[in-house]
């Protein structure tokens, strides 16, 4: 049982470290205002960092037989975790496709909801804060910032 419970842990740790976990380094970098994004990065690398040191306090305890012994029931801790940061996603992650970082900075400078992102899009497209075409966004990206500077 013990080889079969390490396994999948490492297992578990391969995909992860394949498929998820170098989304979080995009999210904390493409996401923040541009004014913010060092300080966002940083924030979230001390976070990251904080939150991987008591992971391994933790971890060697509750497989521990001597010590915690929760054998399988591990998988109950890292569920409840996934599920909250799930939920924390989907209301509070932005959807950020085709939008520029000048788009991006207005959004969160008018404190727009994260679900309306792209609706506010369209709107903000029409606005004076864009002065160029859609057409024209897609042929050269870099124009919004001459309008935003």
């Amino acid at each position: 049982m013990n080889w079969a419970l390490g396994g999948l842990l490492i297992f578990m740790a391969f995909t992860y470290n394949l498929n998820i976990d170098p989304v979080c380094y995009v999210l904390a970098a493409e996401i923040p205002s541009t004014r913010l994004r060092v300080k966002a990065v940083a924030l979230a690398r001390v976070t990251y960092n904080n939150f991987f040191i008591i992971n391994c306090a933790l971890v060697p305890q509750m497989l521990n037989p001597t010590a915690w012994n929760l054998e399988g029931k591990v998988c109950f801790a890292y569920t409840g975790t996934a599920f909250l940061c799930l939920i924390w996603c989907y209301f509070r992650l932005p959807e950020t496709n085709k939008l520029l970082y000048l788009e991006l900075d207005i959004l969160f400078e008018k404190r727009a909801l994260t679900a309306k992102f792209m609706e506010l899009r369209v709107r903000l497209a029409d606005s004076a804060y864009m002065s160029v075409s859609a057409e024209e966004r897609l042929r050269n990206a870099w124009h919004g910032w001459l309008v935003y500077s």
